[in-house]
């Protein structure tokens, strides 16, 4: 048996964009490892690393060549194969040639078609080092970067040029090429601090990362990470920093080394936010906050190694900031200069989704929409004011110098210019909140500590009506487009319902936002409330993680069968069943019998009647469900208003479960006596929709596992 071998490429270039090495990172491994296994080339593991100048790719246990393929070739039928005499026809003869084969190779072979010529051959494998140097360059040349560039004649593109190529199969040089470069053994250091030549031995990974570490480079993007983090916390004295900005800097060096500076405290008057973004926008820099979380008049800076001129360094930094905040100081000075208030009737200049009018229009719908919400939860008339407030003010920082140059701080400056003009804190408080949660990753029990109730209210309805007007003039996502961020709105308002709780049916907002925009929807009301049914249903799947086919699954569409649309609802009742169904399988499984036997005697029955007559029933087991229907249903609809839908679920099955098995092994319920049958039905109806009206359909539950 061949002994296993080490890979090591690195593909050497001019400094690569962040977003190409997040793709590198993300999807380049998997890839190469779906590559070797297609080419059947065990191994037993593939590491890629990158910094802004390389992208190094390391396979370990590499099988020295392919896998042995056993081929088998189907040739003409057996009649066609050979003559009379027993010799090969031209057509085997064609067939022996085109294979390679010989005619002692043919054996017969049953098909459904009948018997035909065959032959089968153990095909030894390629060794690697003949697979590898067509392998890369394929793999390199097919990837899709968003951008590519072309450097030379060979017509390869790639984010950036390629420089050098490093390839070794253990201590030998592996030739390929990638456009007119060709590999060798030879890598390359820090382009300031180390810019020699570096030889390689052999493809040895961590020996080839103490090489590159003497020579100024950290390959390992997580070891970068915990660099600027240690020295961050070490030259700041502050054990946190800017979790994203870590990831991003570190991308863009290949030897951290962090400095510290200081800006005039003048600037501290403006709010911390724009100082925090001006710094991370123009400059990549850190801001430092004290043990308060209040930001002070100073920097951190992530070098690219650590340099002698460091004062001047410095000093530049300091420079260039404090001439950009500068320039938010005169932004925020003369976006203060008028309320926010005033800046809203000029939002009729900015235009919402094309076909659905003005952000000024949408204001207004914001505003009405804030009605009917505060109606439907019973809000105080100051709650109202407050909320149709909010809605009123919440797009118009969209207007303002600041948020054109700096367009993340929407909302954020929507809350400063707010209190700047005297509104209340909750209104302003709400602006700044209306467009949380950022992400559908976040966990929703952290949305209470960042977000107020007053804020989370004025999301959902922002959120509902672009989803309202997008699916009502066909702009819903398909497939994996989703140029509006739909599916994050949708998202973001199951999950700030789970988060806060707040009940309300879904389609009174839906309905009257399709009111408001009256003919600009192109699509009925039917349509667009179907179409958003199917949508937020499969939002609450994904929020609760219910995977296709799984008891969770099961028991979330049996919670959307009696009702979807008050999502507190479907959280709870989901909640508790799930819950019970674990804590007590035997009581869940008597409920869901029940279920499931009245469900399984309607089907195909219509136009089932609803009254139940007393008169019409004939034998005991029926006149024994129709008592328990009269006398004790009530305890469970006491629990059922009361949202106890595990305590109800345990009390359905315990009244009916028994005296439901009498009545099927006793009592024939499709009878030809007419007015019989449709009582009996009516009766069945009845103890299903007790259940069914206010908790699940069960019958949707499968009761294997």
């Amino acid at each position: 048996m061949e002994q296993l071998k080490n890979y090591l490429l690195e593909i050497g270039t001019e400094e690569l964009p962040t977003d190409s090495l997040d793709l590198v990172e993300a999807q380049f491994r998997s890839r190469v490892e779906a590559r070797l296994r297609e080419e059947r080339l065990s191994f037993e593991s593939v590491t890629v690393a990158t910094t802004p100048r390389r992208v190094v790719f390391f396979i370990k246990g590499l099988a020295a060549r392919q896998a042995a393929e056993v081929a088998e070739w189907v040739g003409p039928s057996w009649e066609k194969a050979y003559d009379a005499s027993g010799k090969p026809t031209p057509a085997l003869e064609g067939f022996l040639r085109s294979r390679n084969l010989e005619a002692k190779d043919i054996v017969k072979k049953e098909t459904p078609r009948g018997v035909y010529a065959a032959a089968r051959k153990t095909l030894a494998g390629k060794k690697a080092e003949q697979i590898l140097p067509v392998l890369f360059p394929e793999f390199l040349k097919s990837f899709s970067f968003p951008k590519a560039m072309r450097w030379d004649s060979s017509q390869f593109s790639f984010p950036r040029p390629v420089r050098w190529i490093l390839s070794l199969l253990d201590s030998k040089i592996l030739p390929l090429s990638v456009g007119h470069v060709r590999a060798n053994r030879f890598t390359f250091g820090h382009r300031f601090l180390a810019p020699r030549k570096i030889a390689v031995k052999k493809a040895d990974w961590a020996v080839f990362l103490k090489l590159l570490g003497k020579a100024h480079v950290i390959l390992e993007r997580e070891k970068r990470e915990n660099i600027v983090r240690q020295q961050f916390a070490a030259k700041t004295e502050k054990a946190a920093c800017e979790e994203e900005l870590v990831q991003l800097t570190a991308q863009l060096v290949e030897e951290p080394f962090v400095v510290t500076g200081k800006f005039s405290p003048d600037f501290l008057s403006l709010p911390a936010e724009i100082l925090s973004t001006s710094m991370k926008k123009h400059q990549k820099i850190f801001a430092v906050y004290d043990a308060k979380h209040r930001l002070q008049p100073a920097f951190a800076a992530v070098l690219n190694g650590k340099k002698s001129n460091l004062p001047k360094i410095i000093s530049d930094y300091q420079g260039v900031l404090e001439a950009k905040l500068r320039d938010a100081r005169f932004f925020y000075t003369e976006d203060t200069k008028e309320p926010l208030a005033k800046k809203v009737e000029k939002l009729s200049g900015i235009i919402f989704l094309g076909k659905l009018g003005t952000m000024h229009d949408k204001t207004i719908r914001l505003v009405e929409l804030a009605a009917t919400l505060a109606g439907a939860l019973n809000l105080s008339g100051e709650e109202t004011e407050r909320l149709k407030r909010a809605a009123f003010l919440c797009k118009a920082d969209l207007l303002t110098h600041m948020v054109y140059e700096f367009p993340e701080l929407q909302g954020v400056m929507g809350r400063e210019y707010a209190k700047a003009g005297g509104e209340s804190g909750e209104v302003a408080s709400a602006i700044a909140e209306h467009y949380s949660p950022k992400s559908l990753s976040q966990p929703y029990g952290e949305l209470p500590r960042e977000q107020t109730r007053l804020g989370s209210l004025l999301a959902i309805l922002e959120k509902m009506d672009t989803l309202v007007g997008a699916f009502g003039v066909g702009l819903e996502p398909t497939g994996s487009q989703d140029p509006y961020a739909l599916r994050r709105a949708a998202g973001g308002v199951v999950k700030i319902i789970r988060a806060f709780g707040p009940r309300f049916d879904l389609k009174d907002i839906i309905q009257t936002a399709i009111r408001l925009y009256g003919a600009r929807l192109s699509k009925n009301e039917t349509e667009i409330l179907g179409r958003l049914e199917v949508f937020f249903k499969e939002r609450l799947s994904f929020e609760l993680g219910a995977s296709a086919g799984s008891k969770d699954d099961q028991i979330l569409k049996a919670v959307f069968k009696t009702s979807w649309s008050d999502l507190g609802s479907v959280f709870l009742r989901f909640g508790l069943l799930k819950s019970f169904y674990g804590k007590d399988r035997a009581s869940f499984d008597k409920a869901h019998k029940v279920i499931e036997r009245t469900h399984n005697i309607l089907k195909g029955a219509s136009n089932i009647q609803e009254e139940i007559h007393s008169e019409l029933l004939k034998e005991k087991p029926e006149q024994k469900l129709f008592e328990i229907v009269n006398d004790k249903v009530s305890d469970f609809d006491r629990l059922a208003r009361e949202e106890k839908f595990d305590k109800a679920t345990d009390l359905y099955g315990q009244i009916f479960y028994g005296p439901v098995h009498e009545f099927f092994d006793k009592v024939l319920v499709n009878v030809e006596d007419v007015p019989l049958r449709e009582n009996r039905r009516a009766l069945m109806k009845r103890i299903n929709r007790i259940y069914v009206d206010h908790v699940a359909d069960l019958s949707l539950v499968n009761q294997q596992d």
